[in-house]
């Protein structure tokens, strides 16, 4: 093979290969990982074990999928002085830093592992960097982390102690910037300037009061010494044993619908068959999770935070499936859960269809529970599962507005209304 392949490394092990060729790139799978797995999805749903290369097509679509979007994504090339539009040349810079267990490396570079150091930030530096998002996030390859996308600019950091949360608030925060291939343990995100109101705030409180409901990522409100609202969350792709950080390999949805990074929504006007779908996600726990009908369950109460929440920004990319080592997945804790429609009212689309519904304002009980049943879940089951994750988000709104009451002040009535909305009636 070519000196130019880039070479790919699922929890260090070397798996496959992504060979250039015209236009792109064909990926294809290590012969001894093929006997080994033939036929398994341990990378990805969209890329069964098989002898065979992917095309083209199918390759960048996955592959583009581990690299930013939008500003960071401008940003990256950028810095790096890359005029093309191949994701190629970008993953050759920064595929060892990828969300999950994924690394992409230049042939002969060294897969180093989790080898690499921290530089601690005071809080001044830490300021500092924050206020630089999205234009210039570090200041050089070692120090690069952008491998993440979502709603707002974020800034990759390690926790060097335990992160203190007391009443929804982080009382002490100190971290570092990591080095040369040192895992992240936090993601900071920074209340943008001069737009968004109340985003960071509103999103503290939304995924406390979705974590009432289902599993949700450990989140809380940090605050700079200038007041500077941060949401501090904990990956849920790292984890910590033995003192060593572990990453835990996972793929967002569209990744593993076989979406490129611009299908992540669906089209506004007319339904199209590239469109993302629960009901495809669906059938990939169907097909791949240990205990489908409870993982359908766990997608249903996602689903329904998100629509009581208002997020209408929640998209393929901001689901994802957790795969074990046996091959199987599951879905990781929900994320990025963005109370939008009061932050961005005039958007009412929401990021993927329910039982055929695009606008926010026009789903139903019936509609979500049509929704479950495509899935081939039973109306019993799913109105019983409904009520259950409504009384639980009522739960959550009044606890998240305890902790963060200016953010339930804006967003907590439109909830509860969401919640009486989709309700049975029979309270």
């Amino acid at each position: 093979m070519s000196d130019d392949c880039l070479l790919v490394y699922l929890h260090d092990d070397l798996v496959g290969r992504l060979q250039p060729v015209r236009d792109g790139a064909r990926f294809s799978y290590e012969p001894s990982y093929v006997a080994a797995h033939a036929g398994g999805v341990q990378l990805s749903c969209a890329l069964p074990v098989r002898e065979e290369p992917f095309d083209r097509e199918t390759t960048r679509r996955w592959f583009s999928g581990l690299l930013p979007e939008d500003t960071r994504l401008n940003e990256l090339r950028r810095f790096f002085g890359i005029s093309s539009g191949s994701y190629l040349d970008l993953l050759r810079e920064v595929g060892w830093e990828c969300a999950g267990a994924v690394k992409v490396v230049p042939t002969g570079a060294v897969n180093s592992g989790e080898s690499g150091s921290t530089i601690r930030l005071d809080e001044e530096e830490l300021a500092r960097r924050l206020a630089a998002l999205p234009t210039h996030p570090y200041d050089s390859a070692s120090t690069m982390r952008v491998s993440l996308g979502g709603y707002q600019e974020k800034l990759c950091v390690t926790a060097l102690r335990e992160v203190e949360v007391a009443d929804g608030r982080v009382e002490h925060l100190e971290v570092g910037l990591p080095l040369s291939g040192a895992p992240t343990t936090h993601i900071l995100k920074p209340q943008p300037q001069g737009r968004l109101l109340g985003l960071c705030e509103g999103e503290a409180w939304a995924m406390v009061a979705a974590r009432h409901a289902t599993d949700t990522a450990e989140s809380a409100l940090y605050r700079l010494r200038d007041g500077t609202p941060v949401l501090v969350i904990r990956r849920y792709d790292r984890k910590l044993e033995q003192g060593s950080v572990i990453r835990m390999h996972q793929e967002d949805c569209a990744q593993a619908l076989g979406l490129g990074p611009e299908q992540k929504y669906a089209a506004e006007r007319s339904a199209r068959k590239s469109d993302p779908t629960f009901r495809g996600i669906a059938a990939l726990l169907s097909a791949y999770a240990l205990d489908p009908h409870a993982q359908m369950l766990t997608l249903l109460r996602q689903m329904t935070v998100n629509l009581v929440l208002g997020n209408t920004d929640a998209h393929a990319k901001n689901y994802s499936l957790v795969h074990d080592a046996k091959g199987g997945v599951s879905l990781s804790p929900l994320y990025d859960v963005v109370p939008a429609r009061e932050i961005t009212p005039h958007v009412l689309t929401l990021g993927m269809r329910v039982d055929g519904r695009i606008r926010a304002d026009r789903i139903d009980r019936e509609h979500v529970i049509g929704e479950a049943t495509s899935w081939g879940l039973s109306a019993r089951v799913v109105g019983r599962v409904l009520d259950e994750v409504l009384d639980d988000i009522d739960k959550g709104v009044t606890a998240a507005s305890l902790l963060y009451p200016e953010a339930g002040g804006r967003h907590a009535a439109a909830a509860k209304r969401r919640i009486a909305d989709l309700g049975s009636g029979l309270a």
